[in-house]
């Protein structure tokens, strides 16, 4: 069977679009597997929906970000990974 499904929005332009109609610092962002489409969303550029940046409209309307990864331990301890206590 063929249906006619019209094609999904483009996942920046639909993150760009809904931040852009939000009031200051009210999103939450809960991502879960890959981040491409967030680092393309910090990399867009001003549009039909928002003079601002991806970064600035992210840093706009964001005001809180929950981003699931995985357990990447290094071989060496890492405050990037691990923050600020040796031993964690």
């Amino acid at each position: 069977l063929t249906r006619d499904i019209p094609a999904p929005e483009d996942a920046v332009k639909m993150y760009r679009r809904v931040l852009a109609s939000q009031p200051d610092k009210s999103v939450i962002i809960i991502s879960v597997g890959f981040s491409t489409v967030l680092a393309e969303l910090l990399d867009s550029t001003a549009d039909e929906y928002s003079p601002l940046n991806g970064c600035e409209l992210v840093a706009a309307k964001v005001k809180l970000t929950s981003i699931m990864a995985g357990g990447f331990r290094p071989r060496k301890y890492s405050q990037r990974y691990y923050g600020s206590k040796k031993g964690v």
